[in-house]
């Protein structure tokens, strides 16, 4: 049974989470270190992006490694020539995908997030990749735009 008072990280309230993620006095600062450590800055930090954009994201963690493998399991790299990843977020799926690609394959994600996008090209480096800050809504004109008839696979983090 799960307490409506208290959070599941180290038995913080709600309340204190949202101050952690969002900045927070000197009071703070030591129980920052020990849930940040817990989690790890990565998880903070796409926290306070769900916190500050809860109409349009679809998770306030990130997916865990096993979800990621999975849904990249399901792509035949030898039938992938055109994948389309509809909301990355900050891109942990978007890793395994294209691990999971061939080199001729091509990925081509859309994030209407700009710190997302700007995370997903800090971290990646990769030719095979295009990244397109828009709506999903407007793929089509993208697609027309990137010489895109066919797409062999779709990958959705988009929430609804």
């Amino acid at each position: 049974m799960v307490n409506s008072q208290r959070s599941i990280v180290n038995g913080h309230p709600p309340s204190l989470l949202l101050a952690l993620a969002f900045g927070g006095g000197e009071k703070l600062r030591r129980v920052k270190r020990s849930i940040v450590k817990k989690l790890g800055k990565h998880r903070i930090e796409f926290f306070r992006e769900s916190l500050r954009n809860l109409r349009s994201m679809g998770s306030v963690a990130p997916s865990s490694r096993f979800l990621c493998r999975a849904i990249a399991r399901k792509i035949n790299p030898d039938k992938a020539r055109v994948v389309v990843e509809l909301g990355p977020g900050d891109g942990v799926i978007t890793r395994y995908i294209l691990h999971r690609l061939s080199h001729d394959a091509r990925l081509v994600i859309f994030e209407i997030n700009p710190v997302f996008v700007e995370k997903i090209n800090r971290t990646f480096n990769d030719p095979r990749m295009t990244i397109v800050h828009d709506t999903a809504e407007n793929m089509g004109n993208h697609f027309m735009q990137l010489g895109i008839q066919e797409v062999d696979y779709f990958v959705s983090g988009i929430p609804f």
